[in-house]
C-alpha cells in the first residue's frame, strides 16, 4: 500500500478570478450551482521554495503500462472506472465518473492530492472504484492529480509547495476541472503535504472548495483565516512520522480565529497509512455540513452511520457519531438551512439523533461502571489503573454533543483535564524529541507522565522505548525512585490499550437501522 496544505497582486488576481469562477460551468450535464464572483481574500507571504539541489522541473514522466487508459472526459466514459488525462497545462491526473451516473445530473466531485514524492497514482492506488470492494466514493466524480512541482533529481516525485505561485495554478486545474465535469460541489482531500496545500488553497480561494479533509498534514505556519469552508483535520492516533499535536494545533488556529467548521477526527489505533474508507466518511460528513438539501444531508449521515467492516489492514473504522449528529442537527434546529425542511425530514433526522443519545446513554453507563472501578467517580482523574482511560476518552470525542456523553464530561471535568494535560504534555515531548539521553527521557515521562496521560498525542514509541531503558536501570544509573515511577507508564500503556479494545467490543453493538 503506497503511503500515503503573499499578498496578491490584488487588482490583477481578482479580475482573473471573477472572469474564470463566471465561466467554470461543467462541460456536460447540469450545471454547477452560481458562485458569487469574489476577489481573492489576502494570503500569506510568498513561501520560499524548498532547496532540492537543484532547479525543479514540471514536466512529468511518460505514462506506464499499468496506467489506467487514456481517455478525454466524457460523459459517455464507463462509470466507476479510473481513465487518464492531462489538464491544459500538463499535469496528469486520473478521473473516474460515479455509479450509477446520469448524463444532465450534477455531481459532488473529489479531487485527490497526494502525500510528498508520489503522483497522480497514489489515488487510485489506495482508493479503488468499483470494480474493486470497497468501492471509493461511487456516487461522486473523483479525480487523482499530480502535484505542483517536481524534483529535477527525481522527476517521478511530485510535490504540492504551498506557494502563492502554486496556489493559482491549482486554482486553473479546479476551474479546468469545474468546465469539464459536471459539478455541484467540490470538495478537496490529501494527505501529507497534498493536506497542507489543500487547505492553503481553500483558504485563499474558498470559492472553489466546499470542504477540505486534510489527513496528518497540518497546515502552513500562520496561513489560518476566518472562513466559511468546512474542514476535517484527520490524524492515526499511533502516526509515527506526523505527530498528532499537528492536526489539533491546526483546528485550534482556526477555531481562535471565529472559523465554525474545523474540526479533529482521531483514528485510534490507526498509523499514517491511508485509511479509503475513514476518508469516506470524513468526505460524507463535509458534504453533510455544506448541503442545503435535507435529503441529502440525510442520505450523507446515514452513509457516515453505517457500519465498517475493517480494511485491509484489518482497521475496522468507528462511526463518527458527533459528526453525524452536528449534521442532522443543521435539520432539527430551525434557521440552520436557508429553506425550512419538511416536517418529514425534521422527523427523520430527530429518529436518527434519538438512535445516537441512547446508545450514547449505554455507552456513557458503561463507562461509568469503569470509573466506578478505578475508584474515580468524580474528579480529579489519576493514573490509577483501569480501561476507563482509552475508552472514556474514545466515548469523550466520538459523541461530543450528546446529552449523555456532555453529562459525563461535566461530572468527571474532562474536557477542563483534557486541555490541562495538553498543555502539560509539551514539556514532555520536547525533552523526548530533543533529549540525546536515554536516562534524561525516562527521568521526563516519570516526572511528567502523571499530569499528561489524558493527551493523546504524546509519542507514539514512548512505551517501548521505556520498557528497553528499563531492561538497562543499571546501565542508564537509574534512581530507584525513576524505577519505582515506572508503574506509571505500564498503568498508561494497559489503560489505553485495554480501554480501546472494550470500547471497540461496545461500538459493535451500534445497528443504523
Amino acid at each position: 500500500m503506497v503511503l500515503a496544505a503573499c499578498r496578491w497582486t490584488a487588482s490583477v488576481l481578482a479580475v482573473l478570478l471573477v472572469s474564470e469562477l463566471a465561466i467554470a460551468q461543467p462541460g456536460f450535464g447540469e450545471r454547477r450551482r452560481p458562485i458569487e464572483p469574489k476577489a481573492p481574500p489576502d494570503a500569506p507571504a510568498p513561501m520560499p521554495e524548498p532547496d532540492r539541489g537543484t532547479e525543479s522541473v514540471t514536466a512529468p514522466p511518460e505514462w506506464t503500462d499499468r496506467d489506467p487508459e487514456r481517455k478525454a472526459p466524457s460523459a459517455d466514459a464507463e462509470p466507476g472506472v479510473y481513465f487518464a488525462h492531462k489538464t491544459a497545462d500538463g499535469l496528469r491526473y486520473v478521473w473516474s465518473l460515479p455509479k450509477p451516473f446520469e448524463k444532465g445530473k450534477a455531481y459532488d466531485l473529489i479531487v485527490m492530492l497526494h502525500p510528498d514524492g508520489q503522483d497522480f497514482r497514489w489515488g487510485p492506488a489506495n482508493h479503488p472504484r468499483i470494480k474493486d470492494l470497497p468501492a471509493f466514493k461511487p456516487d461522486c466524480i473523483v479525480i487523482s492529480v499530480d502535484g505542483i512541482a517536481a524534483d529535477a533529481r527525481r522527476p517521478g516525485a511530485r510535490f504540492f509547495e504551498p506557494s502563492s505561485e502554486n496556489a493559482v495554478r491549482f486554482r486553473d486545474v479546479m476551474l479546468e476541472f469545474g468546465r469539464l465535469f459536471p459539478v455541484r460541489g467540490m470538495y478537496l482531500y490529501g494527505q501529507g503535504e497534498g493536506g497542507k496545500f489543500a487547505v492553503y488553497f481553500a483558504v485563499n480561494f474558498p470559492a472553489l472548495a466546499d470542504g477540505v479533509l486534510a489527513h496528518g498534514s497540518g497546515i502552513v505556519d500562520g496561513s489560518a483565516t476566518k472562513n466559511n469552508v468546512p474542514m476535517v483535520f484527520m490524524h492515526g492516533a499511533k502516526d509515527g512520522i506526523t505527530s498528532l499535536q499537528v492536526s489539533f494545533d491546526a483546528a485550534e488556529q482556526f477555531t481562535a480565529l471565529g472559523h465554525p467548521s474545523a474540526r479533529v477526527r482521531v483514528l485510534r489505533g490507526f498509523n499514517d497509512f491511508t485509511s479509503a474508507v475513514s476518508a469516506a466518511d470524513m468526505i460524507d460528513y463535509l458534504r453533510a455540513t455544506r448541503s442545503q438539501d435535507p435529503e441529502i444531508i440525510l442520505e450523507r449521515v446515514r452513509s457516515m452511520l453505517r457500519p465498517k467492516p475493517p480494511d485491509e489492514l484489518n482497521y475496522r473504522p468507528i462511526p463518527w457519531f458527533a459528526g453525524a449528529a452536528a449534521a442532522l442537527r443543521r435539520i432539527t434546529v430551525a434557521g440552520a438551512l436557508d429553506k425550512p425542511p419538511t416536517p418529514e425530514h425534521t422527523a427523520q433526522a430527530q429518529a436518527l439523533l434519538d438512535r445516537i443519545d441512547g446508545f450514547a446513554a449505554q455507552l456513557a453507563d458503561r463507562a461509568r461502571e469503569m470509573l466506578a472501578a478505578a475508584d474515580l467517580a468524580r474528579p480529579p482523574l489519576e493514573l490509577v489503573g483501569g480501561p476507563w482511560l482509552g475508552y472514556v476518552t474514545a466515548l469523550r470525542d466520538d459523541f461530543r454533543g450528546t446529552p449523555a456523553v456532555d453529562a459525563l464530561a461535566e461530572e468527571l471535568r474532562f474536557d477542563e483535564s483534557s486541555a490541562e494535560h495538553m498543555a502539560a504534555a509539551q514539556e514532555l515531548i520536547e525533552t523526548w524529541n530533543t533529549s540525546a539521553s536515554d536516562q534524561a527521557r525516562f527521568q521526563a515521562v516519570a516526572d511528567l507522565l502523571p499530569s499528561c496521560f489524558l493527551y493523546e498525542g504524546l509519542p507514539v514509541d514512548m512505551p517501548g522505548r521505556m520498557r528497553a531503558s528499563m531492561r538497562k536501570a543499571d546501565e542508564l544509573e537509574l534512581t530507584q525512585s525513576d524505577r519505582d515511577r515506572y508503574e506509571f507508564v505500564t498503568l498508561y500503556e494497559l489503560g489505553w490499550r485495554d480501554g480501546w479494545r472494550e470500547y471497540q467490543r461496545d461500538i459493535r453493538r451500534w445497528r443504523s437501522e
